[in-house]
């Protein structure tokens, strides 16, 4: 469902959209300059400090996003606009696709200002990549870069010195190399950040083991999880023999049967082993019932 609400610049008495009124000619005139030649006046060097100026700008430009994003949440308007997510209020209002939205739905709730449940302003997640973005000093692909790979250790076990520390170093990196070179350093950062050693390894997988599935717009199902080995092992012994490949036995030209290897990959395999799984269990009475939820402690 669209959300066909408010017009921005529509002459609201407001400051911040008069200022967008503002800021919408004042790039038209911009624009209009440029395509007129106003660029023909630079040298080489000139240009390529107008094009970093320029770049400056657009970086700071999710700043106004995750304000934006922060203060939408903050009222509920996902909830009032029939929107089940901010993601998919995003999605709906601004016609972006999931995977942008929920990029920019995780910079702000990382780099931007937060609110506390009680009310009380914190500071952003990764305080020193914001002040970065703030300057106009990374990109909006090297926060996700960043964002993304110290994901991956903020967690229970980790010294929260390593995790400063590896964001001072991915945010001064971001300052002179591209996504590319970037993600290489990140991967070393990531690596380099080691449990601080008071809790043993099962313990630690215990503490990161998540499953996440949600509804797609389409009907399917997408996720992501992190499994503890003995699940894991479980797993792997409840799909394997379900998902070997099948011979299929097909009529021929000449009316005989032969057989057809399993056209699908790996991964459909699995799939289709787990839905076994998934039936068998279901179609299953007194023998294994459907779990009950778990009583309050």
């Amino acid at each position: 469902m669209d959300v066909g609400v408010g017009t921005p610049g529509d002459g609201s008495s407001l400051p911040v959209d008069r200022f967008l009124t503002q800021l919408s000619g004042c790039f038209d005139q911009l624009l209009k300059l440029v395509e007129d030649g106003g660029l023909d006046g630079f040298d080489d060097p000139g240009l390529v400090g107008f094009m970093q100026g320029f770049e400056t700008f657009r970086n700071r430009l999710p700043l106004i996003d995750h304000r934006v994003i922060r203060d939408a949440t903050s009222r509920d308007l996902p909830g009032t606009l029939t929107q089940s997510t901010m993601n998919q209020l995003l999605v709906s209002a601004l016609r972006l696709s999931p995977g942008e939205a929920a990029r920019r739905v995780r910079a702000a709730e990382h780099v931007g200002d937060r609110v506390s449940m009680l009310g009380q302003p914190l500071a952003p997640r990764w305080p020193v990549l914001a002040a970065a973005q703030r300057d106009g000093a990374v990109s909006t692909e090297q926060v996700n870069l960043i964002e993304r790979a110290l994901a991956k250790v903020d967690r229970r076990g980790f010294d929260p010195a390593d995790l400063d520390a590896g964001e001072q170093l991915l945010t001064e990196h971001a300052k002179a190399f591209g996504p590319k070179d970037l993600a290489i350093v990140a991967a070393r950062v990531v690596d380099d950040i080691d449990p601080d050693g008071t809790l043993p390894k099962d313990q630690l997988n215990h503490d990161r083991r998540f499953l996440n599935l949600h509804a797609t717009r389409d009907g399917a199902y997408a996720g992501e999880f992190r499994l503890t080995g003995q699940a894991g092992a479980k797993l792997i012994a409840l799909l394997g023999p379900l998902a070997k490949p099948r011979l299929n036995l097909v009529k021929g030209p000449d009316g005989r049967l032969v057989e057809e290897p399993d056209p699908r990959h790996y991964g459909q395999r699995m799939h289709d082993a787990l839905e076994d799984v998934c039936d068998r269990m279901l179609r299953t009475d007194t023998r294994c019932p459907t779990p009950a939820a778990p009583r309050p402690r």
